[in-house]
Formats: C-alpha cells, sequence, structure tokens
C-alpha cells in the first residue's frame, strides 16, 4: 500500500501502486504526518532557543558564585568594591586618565549596542511578486482566463444588455456616454474581463445570466481565476512550498463571499492549518494592497513570527459589481475597470536576503475619512431606479490631491534630501510673513519639493488617465516619469489595488522606455534607456474610498 498518495497523481492511479525511490524519499510517514500538529504546539509552546539561553545563564550565575565564594579573599573583595567606585566616580567626573573609568564606559557602551542590536525590528524583503497577465499580452501560456474585449464588443454588450423584466439596462445616451469614455480612457483593446459578463455570444438572456454568471457563481470563478494562477506561478518562480508561507493576507473590497477568499486560497494550496489568515475586505477601495502589505509587514516584525514568509495577494471583482442603470457617475467604473491580481512574498528572514528583488523602506497611510465629502467621493449605493454601483464624485480628483499633499507631508521628511526640505521650509516661512503685510504683494507660490531626487521610479495608481495627468502636473515630474502608470493603464486598465504591483513589473521589464511600448508614449530623454539598477528607490502610491491614499517606499537590492 502507498504510505502517502500524493496530490497530483492522475485520478486512475491504482492505490497500491508501489513509490518509486525519490517519491519514498520526499513523502512523510503516516505517523509523523497524523501528528503534525501536535508537534507544531509543542514546538511554539517550548522554544528551544530560548530553553537553551536561560539554561546557560544559569550555569553561568552558579559557576560565578562557585568561584567568587572564598573565606579568606575577603579584602580583595573590598577592594574589588573601591577600585569599582573609583572607576564610577571617574566615569561620572570626566577623570581623564582612568583606564578604569574608561574601561566601565566601554562595557556599558557594548552593553547598550548589544541592546539595541537584539531589539532592531527585522528587515521587510519583498522576495519576489507575480501578476496575472493574459497569455495575449505576454503573460504564462497558461494564463487563459478572462475576456480581452475590443471597444465594438463592449458597446454590443452594453446594448444587448436586459433586466429581468425584460427592459434595455442602458439608454441611447448612456451608451454614448459610455463609447465617449472608452475611446478616450487609454486602455488598449487587450484589457481582460470576466468571461461571466461577456461570453461568446452577445447578449445573455437576463434570467439565465442572473442564475449562471452574473451571480456568486460567477464571481468565485472570476476570483479562482486571477488569484489561483498569480499564486501558483509565484510559488513556482521562488520554490517556496504551501508549508513554509507563515503568513497570508488577501484583499478584495467588493467582493466578500463565505467561506473568505483566504480560505479558498487555504483550501487550494494546502497551506498549514495553523497559519494566520487575513482578509481584508468591505470597500478598502484601490488602496488596499498597501493596507494588507501594512498588515502583513507588523506581523512579521511581531515577536512570534521568526524567519517568516508572509504571502499578500490583492485582486478586484467586477461578476457582481457591473453596473447596468444609468447614473454617469456610476457608469464610469463599467468603462474603466478590468480584472486582474497579484501576489506578492514578503519575507523577515536574513538568508532570504540575497535572492529578495527589494526592501521596503517606508509605508505611510493618509486617511480623510472625518471630512464627508471624502468619505462620500467613491460610495456604494443604489441610483434612483434602484440598481446599485459605486458613485464617483465630480470632486475626486481635488479630493485625491489633498489626501496626496497629506500623504507627502508625512513622508517627505523621510526620503527628501536636506537641500529640497530647506527649500520648502523657507517657501513656507517666506509665504507665511509676505501674507501679513500690507499692502498685501502678489501671492508666493507654493514650493513643489523635486521628488525626482528622492525617487528613481514612481509607480501611480491607474484610476484613469486623469488620475495620471494630475499627479504629474502637482509633482511637477518630467513627461517620461510616469510612463510605467500610462503603459499599465493601456495594457491592463484599471485592476484596482493590483495596479501597482503591474506598474513595477513593467518597471523591471522595460525600465524608463515604457512610452516605446505604447502608442504617443514619451521616451526618455535624449533616449538614454536605464533600467533598474539596484539601490534605486521605487516610491508607489494608492489611491483608494475612504478617502485614502498609502505610500511605499521600496529599495531594489539588485539588478533587473
Amino acid at each position: 500500500m502507498r504510505r502517502w498518495e500524493s496530490a497530483g497523481a492522475p485520478a486512475s492511479e491504482p492505490a497500491d501502486a508501489p513509490l518509486t525511490a525519490g517519491e519514498w524519499a520526499r513523502v512523510p510517514s503516516e505517523w509523523f504526518a497524523a501528528r503534525r500538529d501536535i508537534f507544531r504546539g509543542y514546538a511554539a509552546r517550548f522554544d528551544l532557543a530560548s530553553i537553551t539561553m536561560k539554561a546557560i545563564a544559569c550555569l553561568l550565575t552558579v559557576y560565578s558564585v562557585y568561584l567568587l565564594y572564598c573565606e579568606s579573599c575577603k579584602d580583595e573583595y573590598y577592594a574589588f568594591a573601591r577600585a569599582l567606585i573609583a572607576a564610577l566616580s571617574d566615569a561620572t567626573f570626566a577623570q581623564r586618565g582612568s583606564v578604569s573609568a574608561a574601561a566601565l564606559v566601554l562595557a556599558a557602551s557594548v552593553w547598550l549596542l548589544t541592546v539595541l542590536w537584539m531589539r532592531r525590528r527585522p528587515e521587510v524583503l519583498l522576495v519576489d511578486f507575480k501578476t496575472y497577465r493574459h497569455a495575449s499580452v505576454g503573460g504564462d501560456p497558461r494564463n487563459t482566463a478572462g475576456e480581452p474585449v475590443a471597444y465594438d464588443r463592449f458597446l454590443a454588450e452594453s446594448r444587448a444588455a436586459r433586466h429581468l423584466d425584460g427592459g434595455e439596462c442602458f439608454t441611447a445616451k448612456s451608451l454614448q456616454f459610455q463609447e465617449k469614455i472608452l475611446r478616450t480612457s487609454s486602455i488598449s483593446e487587450r484589457s481582460l474581463f470576466p468571461p461571466s459578463i461577456f461570453r461568446e455570444e452577445v447578449g445573455q438572456d437576463a434570467v439565465l445570466a442572473e442564475r449562471d454568471s452574473l451571480c456568486m457563481r460567477g464571481a468565485r470563478e472570476e476570483a479562482e481565476c486571477m488569484m489561483f494562477n498569480a499564486v501558483e506561478q509565484l510559488l513556482e518562480a521562488t520554490h517556496v512550498a504551501p508549508h513554509e508561507v507563515s503568513i497570508l493576507v488577501v484583499n478584495c473590497s467588493l467582493f466578500c463571499p463565505t467561506p473568505s477568499l483566504s480560505a479558498m486560497l487555504v483550501n487550494r494550496f494546502g497551506f498549514r492549518s495553523d497559519m494566520p489568515t487575513r482578509n481584508i475586505s468591505g470597500g478598502m477601495g484601490c488602496s488596499a494592497s498597501l493596507i494588507a502589505l501594512d498588515l502583513a509587514r507588523k506581523l512579521l516584525r511581531s515577536p512570534d513570527q521568526h524567519n517568516a514568509l508572509a504571502l499578500v495577494v490583492s485582486t478586484e471583482n467586477i461578476t457582481q459589481n457591473w453596473y447596468r442603470g444609468n447614473d454617469r457617475t456610476m457608469l464610469l467604473s463599467n468603462c474603466l475597470f478590468r480584472c486582474g491580481a497579484a501576489a506578492i512574498l514578503l519575507s523577515n528572514r536574513r538568508a532570504d536576503r540575497r535572492r529578495a528583488r527589494f526592501r521596503l523602506l517606508h509605508l505611510v497611510r493618509t486617511h480623510l475619512g472625518k471630512k464627508d465629502d471624502c468619505y462620500r467621493s467613491v460610495f456604494q449605493e443604489e441610483d434612483e431606479e434602484g440598481v446599485r454601483g459605486v458613485r464617483l464624485s465630480k470632486q475626486i480628483m481635488q479630493i485625491a490631491g489633498d489626501a496626496l499633499k497629506g500623504n507627502i507631508t508625512t513622508l517627505g521628511p523621510l526620503v527628501l534630501p536636506l537641500s529640497e526640505q530647506l527649500f520648502f521650509l523657507l517657501n513656507a516661512l517666506a509665504r507665511k510673513a509676505l501674507g501679513r503685510r500690507l499692502p498685501l504683494p502678489p501671492p508666493l507660490r507654493p514650493y513643489v519639493p523635486d521628488f525626482t531626487k528622492a525617487f528613481e521610479w514612481i509607480c501611480v495608481h491607474t484610476g484613469g488617465r486623469a488620475v495620471i495627468d494630475a499627479i504629474e502636473s502637482n509633482l511637477a515630474l518630467p513627461p517620461h516619469y510616469l510612463e510605467p502608470s500610462r503603459l499599465s493603464l493601456w495594457k491592463y486598465g484599471n485592476v484596482s489595488s493590483a495596479s501597482i504591483w503591474y506598474e513595477l513589473e513593467l518597471v523591471a521589464e522595460h525600465g524608463n522606455t515604457c512610452g516605446e511600448h505604447r502608442p504617443d508614449g514619451t521616451p526618455p530623454p535624449g533616449g538614454a534607456a536605464r533600467r533598474l539598477r539596484r539601490g534605486d528607490r521605487v516610491w508607489q502610491i494608492a489611491f483608494g474610498s475612504g478617502f485614502k491614499c498609502n505610500s511605499a517606499v521600496w529599495q531594489a537590492l539588485r539588478h533587473h
């Protein structure tokens, strides 16, 4: 009889087929496999390293008492005590030439450095990451899920869409509006939609669509296709087995099934039963990936997670959030959002520094939810006809700018060189001084720091062409600096929280020549191509409902 059935073994293989030598070497015994959780419980309760250190400390204490004990050595003890007091006095009053005081201060310095070294927080390393890219746009040949949809097909499906009562979902004006947004969106006709919405034949029967595709089953299929492929290819690329992953964090804003998406991944890949899993869902929006990253970072830095790997999975779900009404502020999401997912493997193990691609330097989060207009700027609700959708406020660009300003105020001192910080401070003081003079002089424009001196690469969330244009203008960036964001928008559309990882992937692949891979792109100045190098700093900026602006700063650990 076989001791252990391989998960990948064909169903037709007889149960009593003999194991090969290689299989026998890889497969654990039944006895150990059945008691694995018991061993994990004892390992969590009894830390062998801690027990060993405590035992050594006790033995050394007893041994020191044994060495010190001597009936005839009291005079020597008194002399040692007087010398120690004299050394402490010399150190306190800075008595130069005192060897004993110098030795005492040196010992204190060594002790303090040892404490600081033991209290240091572990580095958070990005070992590798993978995004779901369709095979037709350069992805893995296995990535065939999803439908690349041309504009004409999108519009044909919208014209054929029906409510359950047989009425048309979209009016002629709504169709014209969608066509205008599509053709000016800077999104290519190869971006992906879920097959639950775009079937092979245009126009689904409304009743059958609600029952078979635009339902929980269709949404699950979309999530599985995106997440499973990204995670599987990441584990393959990093040669990490599922049982080696210690933490799992999944984020998805608009799809919250039971069991959760994290449970879906545990079931699919067989992750450890004692692994902490977190499912971040329910309206975190397009900034949720960095929120998930922040949670994973905190878990990796906790005392309970030594030499741990954390898997972060970011995705969004379109199937049940396809708006079928005529409110223009809700129709925008139909035209901009596309399918996608990203899987990121993080580590706090020192041994992984040799193979890691990046290390996390800073993560700054800003939330403007206390203001009503910010809170309602991205709002899921029903329209006047009772059709549910996500409403985008007309002031969203101004709100995003305010959120970015607040985020930069915190991030700037951490990353900007001192010269830029000094210019900013002098400008602020000058504007304040001029504001008190009468008559009022012409206003002095605020100084915009040169962020190209802090970052070699910037990845802005692909919320839309207007978002990228506004960031480029407000930060006074060179035209080619945000080409990775523009290329990601053109190839993949707005893939929500995963977008910043698609952009980082393009940076790693093309460097500063991303503009050469899309129509009307901006090439690097002077045609000087540059790749992502070791030591380069990358700034990821994500915006989300609430309203949130989150930033992550990475440093490349190797050439790409």
